[in-house]
Order: structure tokens, then sequence, then C-alpha cells
């Protein structure tokens, strides 16, 4: 381009092709949330407390299983989000990071997954089967959900979910020496309840950031109303549950601690859905929203 200034000095300005800069460093904390160790260390904890729960002592090569696996899953999915947007710049920090870090991301995960395949070798018989079983569904489900219309009768939200619970008991189960009681059974569904509210909540205040980058989205599917309506809906089973278990059931210690629990972690996200103006900003709700998974810690110290 060729301007002409007001001294009549010619001045050629030259077309610069684009670049992806990285953005302002996050702070430790936000960079905990983008990397998804927040989720990691939520699923450990809960994992643990499951086995707390059921009595059912778990190896620690079980417990680093599950953590990298967790990992690994969460951030192949924000790699390939970042990759899909190309040269158009992210509108969340997440994918902004994972945009302009992409190949150091894509090497750390790589050496992750070595990692994972090495402590295989160290995993109990039956965790490896019940793992490989779930592996492979959740592998069947994400070549589905691109290739086919699977996206329309079960969303990516609920079908994490369930993989999320799934892999929080999974450990557990592969050391528990008898059926699994009724009441692990309940615990299982608050669990899958708690965690599909969690990402409906993170989908509702996504909506128009998801439209802007172009991500499918539950909440842009089916609209905001009826999220928020199924978002009340998760909270009441949980709570409503966790309530009659300590009414009707000779409660133990520990189960008043996990019932308990499970009760601030429902609350704490009717919260985040109640006030969303105050949550919205500094994306509080990402911070609580993963975070209620942590706090069974505290019940895990005590106990």
């Amino acid at each position: 381009m060729v301007l002409r200034g007001r001294s009549g000095i010619i001045v050629i300005y030259l077309p610069t092709p684009f670049v992806l800069r990285p953005s302002r460093s996050p702070t430790l904390v936000g960079l905990v949330q983008i990397l998804s160790l927040d989720v990691v260390l939520g699923a450990g904890v809960s994992t643990v407390f499951v086995a707390k729960f059921l009595v059912a002592p778990i190896p620690y090569s079980s417990l680093l299983a599950l953590c990298v696996c967790v990992w690994l899953i969460y951030t192949a999915d924000h790699l390939i989000d970042a990759y899909a947007l190309g040269r158009s710049v992210a509108h969340t920090a997440r994918h902004r990071y994972h945009q302009t870090r992409f190949k150091t991301i894509a090497l750390a995960w790589g050496v992750v997954a070595l990692l994972g395949i090495g402590v295989l070798f160290y995993l109990p018989g039956k965790l490896i089967r019940y793992g490989s079983l779930l592996a492979a569904v959740v592998l069947l489900y994400a070549v589905l959900l691109k290739y086919t219309a699977l996206r329309t009768w079960l969303p990516k939200e609920f079908a994490t979910a369930l993989f999320y619970a799934t892999g929080v008991f999974l450990p557990a189960m592969a050391t528990y020496g008898a059926p699994l009681p009724w009441s692990a059974s309940v615990l299982f569904f608050q669990y899958f309840f708690l965690a599909l509210a969690n990402l409906l909540l993170f989908s509702w205040f996504e909506a128009d950031v998801d439209r802007q980058d172009g991500h499918p989205s539950f909440a842009l599917s089916v609209g905001r109303p009826l999220v928020q309506l199924l978002i009340y809906g998760c909270l009441a089973v949980v709570g409503i549950s966790s309530v009659a278990f300590l009414s009707l059931v000779a409660a133990s210690e520990v189960t008043v601690a996990v019932q308990g629990t499970l009760l601030i972690m429902m609350l704490i996200l009717l919260a985040l859905i109640r006030w969303p103006v105050y949550f919205r900003q500094y994306e509080r709700y990402r911070l609580l929203g993963d975070g209620i998974f942590v706090l069974p810690i505290i019940p895990l110290l005590l106990l």
C-alpha cells in the first residue's frame, strides 16, 4: 500500500502475513485450568473418594493411569478444537493457549502417552480389561461423533459425563472382591448427574463463544432455556437422592461424609446457575465448576 504523507513523502506499507502470537501469560491458577490439571486432580480425588466408600484399596498405578487418561482425553479434545480454528483467533483463553503453543502441547501429549503405556505393565489385569473396554467405547464414540449424526441423540456432554463417572469407578471396581452394593449404584448415578450438570453449565455459559468459534454446542442446538432446565433437573436428582439416602438408610460415618460432600458439590453448582453474572466474570464458573470434584479431599483427610 502506498500513501503520500502531508510533507509529500511517499510511505510504502508492506502487508505482513498473519502470525498468531502468544497472548499474555496466564496466572498459575489460569494455567492449571487451561491445561485441564484441575480436571485431572478432581478425577484422582474422586477415584480415591469412591474407593474409600467401597472400602476397596486401589494401587497407585491405577490412580496414575486414570489421571493420565483423563489428561490425554481432555488435552486431545482441546488440541483438535484449536487445530480446527485454523488461522482464526480463538475467543477463549484455553483455545488461544492451545493454538499458540500447539506443537509444544502436542509433544507433551506424546510424552504423557508414552508414560501411560509404561504404567500399563503395573496395572491389575482386571483393570486393564475394564479400561480397554472403556477406551474402545470412547474411541468408537469419537469416530461416530465425527462421521455420523450421533450428536443429535447422544450429545457430547451426556457421553462425557458417563465416561467420566465410569472412569472414576473403574479402579475401585477392579479391586472390589464382591458384587457392588446398591449404594454404589446410587453413588455412580449421583456422580454422573453432577458431571452432567457441570458440563451443561459450561455449555450454557459459553454458548456465545462457541457460536463465534464455530464449535458445536448442546446449548446452541437446543437453546439455553432448555439447558438451564436440565441443569436444575440434574441437581435436583443429586440433592433429593442424598437427602433420601441420609434419611432412610442407617448411615455410617463414611456414608454421611460422602453424601454430605455431594450435597455441598450440588449447592455450589446451583449457585453458579443462580448468579451467572458474578460467576461469569474471570471465568469463575470454570474454577468452581471443575473445583467441586476436588472437594472430597476434605473428608478423605478427616476420616
